[in-house]
């Protein structure tokens, strides 16, 4: 599998969940086009969805619990850029190779 990748985002957030566990974490978000098939580890996904962002807001909406925290801060903080980047990755991707 190959993409190009560009960051959309650099996010820093620090939670305490309910059970006592604790993240503090800074990520730079990358997106970009695909180029080939997804084939992720097994031990490390469960299933794949294709959809887009609004309908992934939409679920996250309807069952937050089934989500993990660092997609709700994302979805929260940084939709805005990462809207940008997802259309910037699209148009990427319509465009043809250049040799």
């Amino acid at each position: 599998m190959r993409a190009e990748l560009a960051r959309a985002f650099r996010s820093a957030y620090a939670v305490t969940f309910d059970n006592g566990l604790r993240e503090n974490e800074i990520v730079n978000v990358y997106v970009g086009p695909l180029a080939g098939e997804l084939r992720p580890h097994s031990d490390e996904v469960v299933d794949l969805v294709s959809m887009t962002l609004d309908d992934l807001a939409h679920a996250l909406a309807r069952d937050p619990a089934a989500y993990a925290y660092w997609l709700h801060h994302y979805l929260r903080h940084h939709r805005q850029a990462l809207e940008q980047a997802l259309a910037s990755a699209a148009d990427q991707a319509r465009l043809p190779e250049i040799s």
